[in-house]
């Protein structure tokens, strides 16, 4: 499970004593450095939440859910259907650039929908790049109404899926660069792309061991609970794993978990 899934409270940093004249220079100076970052960062977190408060999201047809609104006028996506060889329909978005030089193929990671990414996306949009945006099997808009009867595998994501998403993009390029971006398992899954040369470039972000024992504290400890108490027991009352107890991503199909 990716880590913005899983909740968990930073630690505090243990403080390191400072020793002699030298030290006490070096913390004052620290300190006066401190208050200027500090003083800095009030004014760009103020900015920052001025900027939140004037964007509003969009549910309209057609409209890229999450993207600003001065951004939205020239990015907006459009709403397809991806058909997997094993005949299963992913919803997607495709988000053209205005001056496109390369398109990107943007897998995500569990949990995570697709409008997660609308924003990154309009970013490279602007930047030159096309980008394909989905949903995998099982998860957002390409999950079933009942959960609980999904069927799929979370090996089907890189089977099927990325598979599909890719060879979309390529074709949808034209001969231009193809370039895909995997978070967490979108990462993880690259193995499992026999089309992966149609690619020029493979980027990964976020993407952990996989194994909870490997991971530091205290995530290795909300992995534990994740995967050995909380999962198996909503499986056992619900039949898949909704959102809550400790997990913040998008509700789990049985073979997905």
């Amino acid at each position: 499970a990716p880590r913005g899934a899983l909740r968990a409270r930073p630690g505090r940093a243990a403080r390191q004593p400072l020793q002699g004249r030298a030290g006490a220079r070096r913390a004052a100076a620290r300190g006066v450095e401190g208050r200027q970052d500090h003083q800095a960062g009030q004014g760009e977190h103020r900015a920052l939440q001025a900027d939140r408060g004037a964007r509003a999201v969009t549910a309209g047809r057609g409209h890229a859910i999450g993207i600003a609104p001065h951004r939205a006028a020239g990015n907006l996506a459009q709403p397809f259907r991806l058909r997997c060889a094993d005949g299963r329909e992913l919803a997607a978005h495709w988000i053209p650039s205005p001056a496109r030089r390369a398109v990107l193929v943007i897998n995500p990671a569990t949990g995570f929908p697709q409008t997660f990414y609308f924003r990154l996306a309009s970013y490279a949009s602007e930047r030159g790049y096309d980008s394909l945006v989905y949903d995998y099997r099982g998860m957002g808009a390409s999950a079933p109404a009942r959960l609980a009867e999904e069927t799929c595998r979370m090996s089907d994501w890189g089977l099927f899926d990325m598979r599909t998403a890719l060879a979309e993009a390529a074709a949808r390029a034209g001969g231009l660069p193809v370039a895909t971006l995997g978070h967490s398992v979108g990462g993880q899954f690259l193995g499992l792309l026999t089309n992966h040369e149609l690619a020029r470039a493979h980027v990964q972000i976020a993407v952990s061991v996989g194994y909870w024992p490997w991971e530091h504290a205290p995530f290795k400890y909300l992995a534990w609970w994740f995967w050995r108490v909380h999962g198996p027991l909503m499986l056992a009352l619900k039949g898949y794993v909704p959102t809550g107890g400790g997990w913040s991503g998008l509700p789990l199909p049985r073979g997905v978990y």
